[in-house]
């Protein structure tokens, strides 16, 4: 069957706006690393705690650890896992997580500060 120019236009369109919805639906739960801050741990490893958390809104240890891609413990606690939106709103319900916010990296600019020099 051979669609007028009008009709392969309009099926084109619908198709075009059906994709464009599904990435969007597709990128709001796409994993990526989010940064999450906790309360100081004591008593037991951090990892080891961490990895609990984590695996109470994954649903498994292994994929707690898969998830799992730093722990900070000096200037701050926490740690850094990849993690859609949903599983960090499951998250923040946990005892002793404070907040969590998506890694963002920032590239400094040599040239923005006049007393700056590059090496």
């Amino acid at each position: 069957m051979v669609l007028p120019t009008s009709n392969k236009r309009t099926v084109l369109m619908l198709v075009l706006v059906f994709s464009f919805s599904m990435a969007q639906v597709s990128s709001s739960r796409r994993a990526r690393i989010y940064i999450v801050f906790t309360e100081e741990v004591h008593g037991v490893d951090p990892q080891v705690h961490y990895t609990k958390a984590l695996a109470a809104v994954l649903g498994s240890e292994t994929a707690a650890k898969k998830a799992l891609r730093y722990t900070y413990r000096y200037a701050a606690t926490g740690f850094a896992a990849e993690l859609t939106p949903d599983q960090v709103a499951r998250l923040l319900k946990q005892p002793g997580i404070l907040s969590a916010f998506p890694s963002k990296t920032s590239k400094l600019d040599p040239g923005s500060e006049p007393n700056v020099v590059p090496n």
